[in-house]
């Protein structure tokens, strides 16, 4: 019985307490307000729409989830007949508080049938309220830890309450508080309140048949007697934070066939929990009906997780969701569960998913490798024991849910990623490579492979981990990882994925079009100017209604199927080299190929390319040009970061950059590339015949042909009786022009403006390296 009363051994106090309801309208006057209510009036009200997100008619007690100590505690009975909050110290314990942190306590606590508990000590704990939200509050409370028997973890009384400003209601099943922010609402679990009492009732049954059957036993006299411990039928451990629940190990005798031993039972340091937003009432999806061929798939499935211990039957769900079978290429029908409805209720896990092709990157250049595959890797996840019934089906034999985490969750691939990172975290970047399900075991030296195994077989085992052999493959030297082939060589495209657009026929609708460059978006990391190429197949897409195949395009696709056939190698950087850039500009695309030299030989790293739109259209050809290094920057920023980059070019990008007086975004692009150690070197002879592409920067259609490589400067000086001044405008040979002007801080005629103008054109014309220079100026002196 959670009902207390605190008793003080002072007698004087206990009196003092009585006499305060007697003198209660003269001390309510004497109460300064702003020590307990803030100057911020803020009204707590309860609605119809907070009662209608719960069962009714009910009697719950109101058990809620709360961070205690900054550990989540689950089972929190909220009572407003307890005088004071109460700490298990069962809870205690598994907080991993110090014992020493809890101060003697002479008080004591009565039951509703009058029994009395002695609490082992009191302490000082914080205890957050509505969540971690601007709307949340944290109270400091003193718990009195007491060491029974009982369903719940803590239990929140009075006094914490009183300093919440707490307001309840059983009929809307609610606890509000004011906030600085308003009115805040902590989470309620109704669903947990009925499981606790079903606990309860079953164990209060048994109780009654071990002293039906035993005469000689006396009833005792307090609800949680000490002494009779085996009263009780421990029939779960109960769950004090989301690191408690074991992971059975899943077909152990696969793993066996890997390993040389079963896996030792091991409880996991994660599990699947889905924080439902609690204002998105449940749902309790139609039914589907199924044809007789369907139905029989879906019962062979079902009863595959079944056997599996992958789900288990369902008793009292309130979110029910339907079967979607949807059938594989073999024939066979694969079972999905559409959890539209529930993964809308539940925020987003945010936790980061490693980038893939750095990732890549990392695993090219050893010797040799092992991929390993997870023995259905989501499902030895398990999901947390209070939201397993969230994910309840419909099925033919009735309702089932997962109790292993299912991969059509919302947050399934964010938990498995956090939980192998813990797994593996002092191999990966090492020895091990792991993204999501796709682990990979890397040697540098073939002599060391058989060492970093065992280090990931003694982790496996650890956590129970058990792998799949038929999708295993040990001790090769290149194999396919995340879409890519990886060898010591370097990393291929998958020539499954070249092969698929090379059987293509061509497309005869716009979706076939849109299919064929989604496809050849997966390859852009090895195709040089990808975007030119595929140039006519985006402007087919954009004629929706009146589709057509040009001429145009089917040279296009006869251009890329003979591209794919050469894919070159890429490489990977070693560290601390430099690298070199190569830009390239076209009308309707900017593009750039990343090399690292090996010797005299260039060998590709990563192409990048992208279309100009709309206002891109029309920059001039020097702005398309550092568009084009400003966009590789941006798509190569860990490259960019970890190695001095080297640009070949043939204009001056550089001084461009440097004095960005004409455009506003040039000194934006000035400024975000100032963080990366660039240089600036003229081209060379491009010796690859994989960069064949990038010997010219500007396209023919961009830059006509320059037969005369002379600059054109003019020149003009101006002076007044309180300044001078002059202009200076500098056309290239493929016309662009250059503008600046000279303020002079000193007296000058005119003629003498018009030679400090022309002096400053040539420091100018120098720091740009014109070699051949053509002067105009109106003055008759020069």
């Amino acid at each position: 019985n959670s009902n207390n009363k605190q008793l003080d051994t002072s007698r004087r106090k206990v009196k003092a307490y009585a006499r305060e309801a007697q003198n209660a309208e003269k001390r309510v006057m004497n109460v300064d307000l702003r020590d307990t209510i803030n100057k911020r009036n803020c009204p707590i009200t309860f609605s119809i729409e907070d009662a209608n997100l719960f069962a009714h008619p009910h009697s719950d007690a109101l058990i809620i989830t709360a961070p205690i100590g900054g550990v989540p505690v689950h089972r929190i009975l909220v009572d407003t007949g307890a005088y004071s909050s109460i700490l298990m110290l069962r809870t205690f314990k598994k907080l991993g508080l110090d014992p020493a942190d809890i101060r003697p306590c002479n008080d004591q606590i009565q039951g509703f049938n009058g029994s009395i508990s002695c609490p082992v000590g009191e302490i000082l704990l914080p205890i957050r309220f509505g969540g971690f939200g601007p709307k949340s509050k944290i109270i400091m409370e003193t718990f009195k830890v007491l060491d029974v028997q009982n369903e719940y973890n803590a239990v929140i009384g009075r006094t914490a309450l009183y300093k919440l400003r707490a307001a309840v209601s059983i009929f809307h099943y609610a606890l509000k508080f004011p906030t600085i922010e308003g009115e805040g609402t902590h989470y309620r679990d109704q669903r947990e309140a009925r499981s606790l009492m079903l606990l309860s009732t079953s164990r209060r049954f048994y109780m009654i048949e071990e002293q039906d059957a035993d005469n000689s036993v006396e009833p005792s006299n307090s609800t949680f007697d000490a002494e009779r411990t085996d009263q009780f039928i421990p029939d779960t451990d109960m769950p004090l934070t989301d690191t408690d629940i074991p992971m059975t190990s899943v077909l152990p005798e696969t793993l066996t066939k890997v390993l040389d031993q079963e896996p030792p039972f091991h409880e996991k340091d994660a599990e699947m929990h889905e924080d439902m937003n609690p204002r998105i009432q449940f749902k309790d999806g139609n039914r589907h009906k199924f044809g007789p061929d369907r139905q029989k798939a879906l019962e062979e499935e079902v009863n595959k997780l079944i056997d599996n211990k992958f789900v288990k039957e369902a008793k009292y769900p309130t979110w029910i969701s339907n079967l979607v079978l949807v059938k594989k290429a073999t024939g066979l029908w694969r079972l999905c569960i559409d959890f539209s409805d529930l993964n809308q209720a539940c925020p987003k896990d945010s936790y980061p998913i490693p980038h893939i092709d750095y990732m890549v990157d990392a695993t090219s250049g050893h010797q040799l490798m092992s991929f390993l595959d997870a023995y259905s890797g989501y499902n030895q996840i398990p999901m947390h024991p209070d939201d397993a019934e969230h994910t309840s089906f419909y099925s033919a034999r009735g309702l089932y849910c997962y109790v292993m985490m299912t991969f059509e969750l919302k947050n399934a691939g964010a938990t498995y990623q956090r939980f192998v990172n813990k797994m593996f975290a002092c191999l990966i970047g090492h020895t091990m490579e792991v993204y999501v399900d796709d682990m990979l075991v890397k040697s540098e030296q073939a002599s060391d492979h058989i060492t970093h195994l065992s280090e990931v077989f003694d982790i496996l085992r650890e956590y129970s981990m058990v792998l799949n052999p038929k999708k295993c493959t040990f001790g090769v030297g290149s194999g396919k990882f995340l879409g890519y082939m990886v060898s010591q060589r370097g990393i291929e495209a998958n020539p499954a994925k070249i092969q698929a657009i090379l059987d293509l026929a061509p497309p005869t609708s716009i979706k076939g079009v849109q299919a064929l460059t989604g496809r050849l978006a997966a390859l852009n990391r090895f195709i040089s100017k990808s975007t030119d190429h595929c140039k006519p197949f985006f402007d087919a897409i954009k004629k929706k209604k009146s589709f057509e195949w040009t001429m145009e395009c089917q040279n296009a696709f006869d251009n890329i199927k003979e591209v794919l056939s050469r894919l070159p190698t890429l490489q990977k950087p070693l560290p601390d080299e430099p690298l070199y850039l190569y830009l390239g500009v076209s009308n309707v695309a900017v593009s750039a190929v990343l090399i690292r030299q090996d010797g005299l030989e260039q060998l590709p790293v990563y192409y990048v390319s992208k279309a100009l739109h709309d206002a891109e259209l029309l920059y001039p050809h020097m702005e398309k040009l550092a568009f084009a290094l400003i966009i590789a920057a941006r798509k190569l920023r860990p490259y960019f970061l970890e190695h001095s980059i080297v640009v070949f070019t043939t204009y001056p990008l550089r001084q461009v950059l440097h004095r960005p007086d004409t455009s506003g975004r040039m000194i934006k692009w000035a400024i975000e590339l100032g963080q990366f150690d660039i240089q600036y070197r003229p081209r060379t002879a491009i010796k690859a015949q994989v960069l064949s592409d990038f010997i010219a920067e500007f396209t023919p259609g961009v830059s006509a042909s320059i037969e005369d490589p002379t600059w054109t400067l003019y020149v003009d000086g101006s002076s007044t009786a309180i300044r001078a001044g002059g202009g200076i405008v500098l056309v290239s040979p493929d016309q662009q022009v250059f503008c600046y002007s000279v303020a002079f801080t000193f007296p000058a005629t005119n003629n003498e403006a018009e030679y400090e103008a022309l002096l400053s054109g040539l420091r100018f014309d120098e720091s740009m390296n014109v070699s051949s220079l053509r002067i105009l100026s109106d003055s008759q002196l020069l």
